[in-house]
């Protein structure tokens, strides 16, 4: 039994209902660009200044801006949009209400407050003092997270959100919010950390759901996999994911492309002699990260092939 079900509401309910919501102002989409390469231009389309709608933010957003994570906000006009080109997966998006005072701010504000507020959350510290990046974006981390929470600790994780969605593609949805909101602080100075159970609740699911994404991306893209067995296909994608972050790529989107370069040369590319060229060499270079290099110089061998 969850520790917060005395103190956080869980319904099922529709796309409909959500339509409803958002025609009360105050809500937005969060989703992850490293998944999906419409994310950026939606939010930049729907607000116009990716300074605010993306999560990483300074020197790091602008270095890192095809695998952060961006806030998109919603209304009755764009949603449609919004809901063809970022939920076009199970578990591509949360959908975020913002508490009855804070939707009443000018727009620009409400986004300054839900981008501060989910930027503290972005990298927080296990009990064990590992930090870990939070995949905020993803219903399997934020549902097993709340559950498992104490009333403190929910109330922080809400912070000014009245309510979380999950909106399926198939027009279903779930929505979390607490029996009563609570005041939050404006001013986060400490980091954010895990309590045991709340790592534990969202460690084996989110790893779960994130190799099922891969898989799904796999079979889609690369014609080896399209009719492959479903066994063959989860033990090559559990293998190479590890192998993947034990060669140091632990963003979605080096992932993906580590996934498919192991795909399309061969299992063991990585021990070539031009890969273990470029791992030799400095992380970033004037022609891009470790991946980019990898990646492109993949695909010119290919060409060339």
């Amino acid at each position: 039994m969850p520790l917060s079900q005395s103190f956080l509401i869980h319904d099922q309910t529709t796309h409909d209902q959500w339509l409803s919501t958002i025609g009360q102002g105050g809500c937005f989409i969060l989703a992850e660009s490293a998944i999906n390469d419409a994310v950026p231009w939606q939010a930049e389309c729907h607000f116009g200044n990716n300074e605010l709608t993306r999560l990483y933010w300074d020197k790091v957003g602008t270095i890192h801006a095809s695998i952060s994570p961006y806030i998109i906000p919603v209304n009755q006009d764009n949603w449609e949009q919004v809901k063809e080109y970022v939920l076009t997966r199970n578990g591509w998006g949360v959908g975020v209400r913002l508490s009855w005072l804070d939707r009443t701010q000018p727009n620009e504000t409400q986004l300054q407050l839900l981008s501060q507020h989910l930027r503290s959350w972005l990298l927080v510290t296990t009990s064990e003092q590992d930090d870990v990046t939070l995949r905020l974006a993803d219903w399997q981390v934020v549902r097993p997270l709340l559950e498992a929470s104490t009333h403190p600790e929910i109330t922080a994780f809400f912070g000014p959100v009245a309510e979380f969605w999950h909106l399926a593609p198939d027009g279903s949805a779930e929505r979390l919010e607490l029996t009563h909101h609570c005041e939050h602080s404006l001013n986060i100075t400490q980091s954010r950390t895990l309590s045991p159970l709340q790592w534990q609740a969202i460690l084996t699911p989110s790893l779960l759901n994130t190799l099922q994404r891969y898989m799904a991306h796999l079979r889609q893209h690369h014609p080896r996999w399209h009719d492959a067995d479903n066994n063959e296909l989860q033990q090559f994608t559990e293998q190479h994911y590890q192998q993947a972050l034990e060669s140091g790529f632990r963003h979605d989107r080096d992932i993906v492309r580590y996934l498919a370069l192991a795909s399309e040369l061969h299992p063991d590319f990585i021990g070539d002699a031009w890969a273990q060229a470029i791992m030799r060499d400095a992380e970033y270079t004037p022609a891009g990260s470790r991946m980019d290099r990898l990646y492109s110089t993949a695909v010119e061998m290919m060409d060339n092939a």
